[in-house]
């Protein structure tokens, strides 16, 4: 993975895993394969003088907002093409640890386990028995 913040065109700052995606024929940059993308926002939670920064208490002076990035598409994988991206940065440590977080919530709420009903499931007779030649078992069942 390639934990990186992107500069759009647009002044959205995404994090996302970035890869760069190349046409190898010309050796040449086609854009980006951005996956699971977030806008990430940085919000000031109060105004600090700077007359005053030797003072001022910053706990808890700004916080990191995350918004899914386009949430009513079907796809969580996009083509950023190159011209739509004004700069690429690696995030701060823990900007990677809060985006990894909300990856693991979205993945919770949004991942559905399947449970076959194992009577109904139609296997092939050399399926899970690997001592027997599956071109034998072929040849025995049209006998």
């Amino acid at each position: 993975m390639s934990i990186q913040i992107l500069l759009l065109e647009t002044g959205e700052s995404v994090i996302a895993d970035v890869r760069e995606a190349l046409d190898p024929g010309e050796n040449k940059s086609l854009g980006y394969l951005v996956d699971q993308p977030y806008e990430v926002r940085v919000s000031m939670n109060q105004r600090i003088n700077t007359e005053d920064i030797d003072d001022a208490n910053l706990e808890n002076s700004s916080s990191v907002e995350f918004r899914a990035w386009a949430p009513l598409s079907a796809e969580r994988t996009y083509r950023f093409t190159e011209d739509f991206v004004r700069c690429i940065y690696k995030p701060h440590e823990e900007v990677v640890g809060q985006y990894f977080e909300i990856l693991q919530k979205w993945q919770a709420a949004n991942t559905k386990t399947v449970y076959p009903e194992k009577s109904l499931t139609n296997t092939s007779p050399f399926i899970g028995n690997e001592s027997e030649d599956p071109s034998q078992a072929l040849v025995s069942e049209s006998n």
